[in-house]
């Protein structure tokens, strides 16, 4: 039986070692996968590895990010042992006792790792040994980081991101999500993910760096970047297949709507973060029941009173909780876009309550009056649209022209094209609060 192993952020304190089972394995962000790996850069379900006789195989599920083989983009590979394998910004090295995979030559193990085709007996004895031992003398002494580091390059794994940190020792520049963050006693110190040494801070540029709102004014172009309107009109006709199904069939149907369209707000929410300047491809469909429950968590966490209150008007006949409905309602409006926003960025639906979204809105206060504003005149036009199309065809599909039906279709999928332009647009003005403002949110610090 092949036994095949990964080890996760290899030659740094924070590595760590998965077993692969026979047979499909799979990887990615969401609780669901067989090994999980909560890193931003990730995605919900972000590749399978297959054990099969005789070979491993790495497949991509249409990562945003992609997943590398000794730094190729690969859809689908056989591995050899001691290949590198980059998932987004996570760096893990593989390791196999197949015949036929004999190490490859571009991928060394790092230093401090067991070497391939060690038993796990013989390993854990190795590391026992090495607990009750003084450590022998490194080959090479760690580099400090310096200071801070003038004149930045895109990063290695996001290449449309300025690099924000420089690594001494392999000397490569690496976006926000592609370091990673060590506490040794009381000091929290930012670190290569792939060497272990601590990163230096780059002093963008003058002019690299853009603020929220000279920012702001791109947004509305924004969608229509590189392959953005293709983007838009597979999108149209995918969510207005989906709205119609979920029409005719019921509750699960209208939810699985809903958890595509929060897939779509997500994903411009993070390529946002990460500095994308175009719109991200179409969702994946491998997490839609994650992405209800996470949208359901964002709803419910911002108008859970005002619905907790309505109910309690009706059914005690209590006209003071019905008055109090009105400003909790008010309230539930101006909170739901950070609700919405921490979710997305931490992927967890409780992450839209108050202990993580009434601070992220004090640290952000004109910015974000100013987002929640330009989202409420979106909303009030796609209400407005929604409104024009009800009139126009009142009777909807229960008409008995067909002329009509095919009219009501037609300005359907124009105004879903419409509405998918806005929701982009809100989504991108999200995702500019938190990539100009990241460092005071300090939500991925620990």
């Amino acid at each position: 039986m092949t036994i095949a192993r990964l080890v996760i952020n290899p030659g740094s304190p924070a590595a760590w070692e998965v077993q692969l089972k026979p047979g499909a394995n799979s990887l990615g962000r969401g609780p669901a996968n067989d090994f999980q790996i909560t890193d931003p850069s990730i995605s919900g379900l972000h590749c399978q590895i297959a054990v099969e006789a005789g070979r491993v195989v790495l497949r991509d599920l249409g990562s945003t990010n992609g997943t590398f083989v000794n730094r190729a983009p690969v859809k689908e590979a056989v591995l050899q042992n001691g290949q590198t394998i980059h998932l987004g910004g996570v760096m893990m090295t593989f390791y196999s006792d197949a015949p036929g995979t004999a190490a490859a030559p571009v991928a060394a193990p790092a230093a401090g790792l067991p070497p391939p085709r060690v038993s796990a007996a013989a390993h854990v004895a190795r590391t026992a040994t090495q607990d009750t031992v003084a450590a022998a003398p490194p080959v090479a002494a760690p580099v400090s980081a310096p200071a801070t580091v003038t004149g930045s390059q895109p990063c290695k794994f996001h290449p449309k991101s300025p690099g924000r940190w420089h690594c001494p020792q392999c000397q490569r520049f690496f976006c926000d999500f592609c370091i990673t963050t060590r506490t040794i006693g009381a000091t929290q110190m930012k670190v290569c993910r792939q060497c272990g040494v601590e990163v230096a801070p780059v002093q963008v540029a003058v002019g690299e760096e853009q603020g929220f709102f000279v920012r702001l004014p791109g947004v509305f172009a924004y969608p229509f970047k590189g392959a953005g309107p293709f983007v838009l009109v597979v999108s149209m006709i995918v969510l207005a297949a989906l709205d119609f199904v979920g029409v005719m069939f019921g509750f699960i149907l209208k939810a699985l709507f809903y958890g595509y369209l929060f897939a779509f707000m997500q994903n411009i929410i993070h390529s946002t973060a990460s500095e994308d300047e175009e719109l991200p491809g179409w969702p994946a469909w491998d997490d839609i029941g994650g992405c209800v429950l996470r949208l359901a968590g964002a709803l419910l966490f911002s108008f859970g009173p005002a619905i907790g209150l309505f109910w309690y008007a009706i059914y005690n006949e209590e006209p003071t909780a019905g008055v109090a409905m009105i400003p909790a309602m008010i309230f539930g409006c101006f909170y739901f876009p950070m609700a919405l926003l921490a979710v997305a960025m931490k992927d967890s639906p409780i992450a839209g309550n108050p202990l993580v979204v009434l601070p992220a809105i004090v640290k952000v206060p004109l910015e974000y009056i100013v987002t929640v504003i330009l989202m409420a005149a979106v909303i009030a036009v796609r209400q407005g649209g929604e409104m024009a199309l009800a009139a126009i065809f009142p009777r909807g599909l229960t008409t008995h022209s067909m002329v009509k039906l095919f009219e009501m279709f037609g300005a359907r999928l124009v105004w879903n094209f419409v509405a998918l332009y806005l929701l982009a647009v809100n989504m991108r003005i999200l995702g500019l609060v938190y990539m100009t403002r990241k460092r005071r949110f300090g939500w991925f610090e620990r």
